[in-house]
């Protein structure tokens, strides 16, 4: 493939997934946008609150959530960061590596210097209050690749390299499209394409209202 052939591939690619994400945001009902914009204002908060118990600024707070979150829930994401800021982190759930990256921030080591990955670094940048990067997850992959729910027979991984920015460009564009901050659009199609069921309880447990 050429260079230009290459080129042309892209941009016909961004166009499709730009176009999906469109598709996806017009089709939200009110409740999921308005749960998409608060998602990360609500995280925050959460964030805010872990550092004021744990005495910790909120960058390291975020830093521990953020090294902890591949393949987590938020709730259990939360759980385990406080398992780690609490000092127990045997009882953190998650991968060893992700567990002693936690630790490090926690005993005082810079999140920039600790995480690495495209996905866990803009989450962190994101719970600090960033709204420009985006964080690409599986879900919001599906989202872009028009894969909704759990559909059957469908791996998606997660997305890596030149492939995340190029999903992180569509989701730029058609934010500009409508008139929403980045990591909020993402935030909306993250939450339209997950299960309701899954949806409402890590939302619920988000804005302090249960666990169930």
């Amino acid at each position: 493939m050429t260079r230009r052939q290459k080129q042309a591939k892209n941009a016909a690619e961004h166009r499709h997934m730009r176009d999906r994400i469109l598709r996806l945001y017009e089709s939200a009902p009110d409740p999921t946008r308005e749960a998409g914009r608060g998602w990360y204002p609500a995280a925050e908060r959460a964030i805010a609150a872990l550092a004021d118990a744990y005495a910790v600024g909120p960058v390291s707070a975020a830093g521990v959530v953020a090294a902890l979150s591949p393949q987590q829930r938020w709730r259990k994401n939360l759980e385990s960061a406080e398992a780690v800021l609490s000092g127990e982190s045997f009882r953190a759930l998650g991968y060893g590596a992700n567990v002693d990256k936690a630790v490090a921030i926690a005993e005082g080591e810079s999140p920039l210097t600790v995480l690495g990955g495209d996905k866990v670094r803009s989450f962190w940048a994101n719970l600090i209050g960033s709204r420009t990067p985006l964080t690409i997850h599986v879900w919001a992959t599906r989202a872009a690749l028009g894969i909704e729910g759990f559909r059957t027979g469908v791996k998606v991984e997660q997305p890596k390299n030149g492939r995340y920015q190029r999903i992180a460009n569509a989701y730029t564009a058609a934010a500009c499209m409508v008139g929403e901050h980045p990591r909020d659009l993402q935030a909306i199609c993250w939450l339209a394409v997950r299960p309701a069921a899954e949806h409402d309880r890590d939302t619920r447990y988000l804005l302090g209202l249960g666990t169930a």
